[in-house]
């Protein structure tokens, strides 16, 4: 999908809004708590998806909600939750907790996993492999095992790398404007 046709469905101001808000340094401070951090990751979250196109059949039909799943347990859960009924591309978010580790019936666009969950990734990441699922985490190994986008902490900053080789394989379309704010995943 040409980058005209992923953006020509964004307003101007969302690309504006989204692309400051992408480039801005997420500081965090020793005086911030671990639920500040998870509610600036939870933001991160909802801005990558504008940035995101799913092939048209990753939806049954167009007011088929934007699914975002995650480990009952994961601790980021209370700030994804509040991103519920938040639309993106004209699709209500749905926050949908994964009680196992197991992705089976479930439907989902978009996956995260926390370091802080005590659900490995890896395996939850090979069952959606070639799925058009955007998968979203913050362990440092996140995108060595397959992940999409892999979020990091460094030098008190939140800062996010793009596995465009897992991309591919998830036929999801990535923003230029994301992969130029973007570093690229290692991929050894």
């Amino acid at each position: 999908m040409s980058m005209n046709r992923m953006t020509a469905n964004l307003p101007l101001r969302h690309l504006i809004g989204a692309a400051l808000l992408l480039c801005m340094p997420w500081t965090l401070t020793t005086a911030d708590t671990v639920g500040s951090e998870y509610a600036v990751k939870a933001a991160i979250v909802y801005k990558i998806t504008k940035f995101i196109s799913w092939p048209d059949a990753a939806f049954e039909s167009s007011t088929e909600p934007l699914t975002i799943c995650l480990p009952a347990d994961d601790p980021i859960r209370p700030a994804m939750t509040g991103l519920s009924g938040d639309t993106v591309h004209g699709r209500a978010i749905e926050i949908r907790p994964v009680e196992t580790e197991s992705l089976d019936g479930l439907d989902c666009e978009v996956l995260f996993v926390s370091a802080d969950s005590t659900t490995d990734a890896g395996p939850l990441i090979a069952q959606v492999d070639d799925e058009p699922v955007l998968t979203v985490g913050d362990g440092a190994d996140f995108s060595k095992v397959g992940g999409i986008v892999a979020m990091r902490v460094r030098k008190n900053r939140i800062n996010f790398e793009i596995n465009t080789d897992a991309s591919t394989n998830a036929g999801l379309g990535i923003s230029a404007q994301l992969l130029q704010l973007a570093g690229v995943a290692d991929k050894r």
